[in-house]
């Protein structure tokens, strides 16, 4: 059995409705309790059966799955190819911890995180880049781009210097 990490199909492709079994099972983090956990499936799954450019048979399966923690019990989609996760929704995020942050960079944060979480990359960019300008802007810093405006934020607020190494 050949894994194939494309979501797209030929022609030729097949649906063939499949029992879901423990050997299909998959480990991912729950988008609802933010756990790790390993997720049985649900109900029937779809197997979809394809070739490759190169003619070998392939084959990815999708599934409705349920949450292993008892007090979550939150349902997610699967499409994998050898219990390698291709698409879960919702999709997974990085957790990350909010003590100590303003809550407006951790509006911002969690926004460029849920655009990490679907692929939107530039749009994450962007909301790392508006991290970075937030600071600028609540403590008055000036310049006439963002590179300045972050030498003049040294001036005004006390961080860690490899913090701003890394601006």
């Amino acid at each position: 059995m050949e894994e194939n990490n494309s979501l797209s199909l030929s022609k030729d492709a097949s649906l063939t409705a499949i029992n879901g079994d423990p050997a299909h099972a998959v480990s991912v983090c729950c988008p609802h309790c933010r756990r790790f956990g390993t997720f049985p499936t649900f109900s029937q799954g779809i197997r979809v059966t394809d070739k490759n450019s190169q003619g070998n048979t392939t084959y990815r399966d999708a599934f409705i799955r349920s949450c292993p923690n008892a007090s979550c019990k939150g349902l997610i989609f699967t499409v994998s190819a050898n219990k390698n996760v291709l698409i879960c929704m919702p999709a997974e995020e990085i957790d990350f911890q909010t003590d100590a942050i303003p809550p407006s960079l951790v509006q911002t944060m969690a926004e460029a995180i849920k655009c990490h979480s679907v692929g939107a990359h530039r749009a994450a960019a962007l909301m790392v880049r508006r991290l970075l300008e937030e600071p600028c802007e609540d403590s008055g810093a000036t310049g006439k781009n963002l590179f300045e405006r972050l030498k003049s934020l040294k001036s005004k607020v006390t961080l860690p210097e490899e913090l701003f190494d890394a601006m």
